[in-house]
């Protein structure tokens, strides 16, 4: 997940509450927010495959001069968009619309989960309604498909994504569910200018549809409904990342954003014990990257002549570069820490340059060794740490108070009553 900014994340809640209520979109739990993330947003879609399970499903159709054409008792259908952007939607290999079109709206009349795919993707469930809508880059037309999906529901599947592999301790699910959730409902303009909320990528949080929900990631998340962290009367943006190697860091420190109290940066540790992400696998690493791939990444208009500096590296308290200079010649260039991790991270992988808390211990002729500690941004929740407060017996609670010093825990169809002030 990444850096989010928001201007009034009490007023948006309270126009989510308000706005989102028609019972036709989560019949199971009239009221519940509901989400709009986009699938597959790292893929530009141009087929798509929708299939029933026990159910038929239905689809409507919307054309400018058309208006609305329904279609019933669905069993599968691929959609298929033109280079003229006009689609063509088969079901069972029988063509049953073709031309132009502004949306199609695809839903279950029984609430049953979806199977959602193409050709090369393959399908998975998906709970709630869907969005296709037509868009255009400039490597053709595409579609969007978004899910409209009730939150709890889209908390399972990120909880079970997020701390996959982690943990089984239900306090730390707890936690990452709490945790998500106050992001999820302060963060709502995360993609606002794509006409959506947000993607299905660790650019917001990775939402897999009902693919490998656990048990106990359902438990949690029931257990913690409509809970949310406040920071005074004001809800939080719970950012969360893998491993913090020791200590967590600010925003400020990060992304140049303003501080929060609640995100002041803390020990992942008590007084007598080792960090709690200790046996984290990213705790501490090392990584050797070639001088020419940062150089290209970040001098890429300046002639490879001389052997690429790495110099004047600037700490915060945490141990993350602040600020680094890359020269070659007389060429440089002033980057911070996470930065560079990102640009790398996009370039080689993230499983190198894990995180900006890290050092240089040595260079040759080609290449640069790193050393480093932790995972990701290193803002907010540490998962690993987390997970091994709740097996040392923590409860979510106070994990969500360790990670986010004075904070409590509240309702939040108690909290907001259609006004702009907290009860």
């Amino acid at each position: 997940m990444g850096l989010s900014r928001q201007k009034s994340p009490t007023l948006m809640l309270i126009l989510l509450v308000t706005t989102l209520g028609s019972p036709s979109l989560y019949p199971k739990n009239p009221g519940e927010p509901v989400l709009q993330v986009r699938l597959f947003y790292l893929i530009q879609l141009k087929k798509l495959i929708f299939q029933g399970q026990d159910h038929p499903f239905q689809m409507v159709i919307r054309d400018i001069t058309k208006g609305e054409t329904l279609f019933r008792k669905l069993k599968e259908i691929e959609i298929r968009i033109r280079s003229n952007q006009s689609i063509i939607i088969s079901d069972m290999d029988k063509i049953i619309y073709r031309g132009d079109w502004k949306s199609i709206e695809i839903y279950s009349p029984v609430g049953e989960p979806l199977l959602v795919g193409n050709r090369i993707i393959a399908p998975r469930p998906y709970d709630g309604r869907f969005l296709i809508q037509p868009y255009k880059t400039p490597k053709g037309h595409g579609v969007h498909c978004i899910n409209l999906v009730a939150i709890n529901s889209y908390l399972k599947s990120v909880v079970s994504a997020e701390m996959a592999g982690i943990t089984e301790s239900i306090e730390s699910l707890k936690a990452q569910g709490v945790a998500s959730r106050s992001y999820a409902l302060t963060s709502l303009d995360r993609h606002k200018a794509e006409g959506y909320q947000f993607c299905d990528t660790t650019h917001c949080q990775v939402y897999l549809g009902k693919k490998n929900i656990r048990p106990h990631v359902s438990q949690a998340v029931d257990q913690t409904r409509n809970e949310i962290i406040l920071f005074g009367e004001i809800p939080i943006t719970a950012y969360y990342h893998s491993t913090c190697g020791g200590q967590t860091t600010t925003p400020t420190r990060t992304w140049g954003s303003t501080n929060q109290a609640y995100l002041a940066g803390v020990k992942d540790r008590d007084t007598n014990s080792q960090d709690y992400c200790f046996y984290s696998p990213h705790y501490r690493w090392k990584a050797k990257v070639e001088k020419e791939i940062i150089h290209s990444a970040f001098l890429r208009n300046r002639p490879f002549r001389d052997s690429l500096k790495i110099s004047r590296i600037l700490y915060d308290p945490s141990g993350r570069v602040l600020k680094m200079v890359l020269s070659s010649g007389q060429y440089s260039k002033s980057v911070s820490g996470e930065v560079f991790r990102i640009v790398m991270g996009r370039i080689i992988g993230w499983n190198k340059i894990k995180s900006s808390a890290f050092d240089i211990i040595s260079e040759d002729s080609d290449s640069f060794y790193f050393r480093g500690k932790g995972l990701g941004h290193g803002v907010g929740l540490c998962q690993y740490g987390t997970a091994k407060m709740g097996e040392l017996g923590f409860s979510y609670k106070e994990i969500l108070k360790h990670y986010f010093p004075n904070t409590r825990i509240n309702e939040l169809h108690k909290r907001f009553q259609g006004n702009n002030k907290l009860k």
